[in-house]
């Protein structure tokens, strides 16, 4: 199972938008997560798509990896505000993404 694909949209809402996210397999199963920083949604929707390129072809059940490798390539931005914000959806989606893969809830 690698990643195939990774979706980001930026839905504006009343007060706030929000910058929601899916994970996709090759194997077509999806996981969902949301990296929403309110006031700065905009950045946090392009860094989620930025972090996203790097997962392609990654086995997404490695969730821990990922979130290392993320943190670690990325952290030269600092480990705080929308380089976190945009970590935290990814692994949202990679867990939800594993759950379905194991049939959990």
């Amino acid at each position: 199972m690698r990643i195939e694909k990774v979706e980001v949209w930026l839905v504006e809402g009343i007060k706030y938008n929000w910058t929601l996210l899916r994970i996709t397999t090759d194997d077509g199963l999806s996981g969902v997560g949301e990296a929403t920083n309110w006031p700065g949604s905009p950045l946090v929707y392009h860094a989620t798509r930025h972090l996203g390129e790097v997962l392609i072809g990654q086995d997404p059940r490695r969730v821990d990896y990922l979130w290392t490798k993320l943190y670690r390539d990325f952290n030269w931005q600092g480990p705080t505000g929308t380089l976190m914000c945009a970590i935290s959806g990814i692994d949202m989606a990679l867990l939800d993404l594993k759950a379905r893969w194991l049939g959990v809830p």
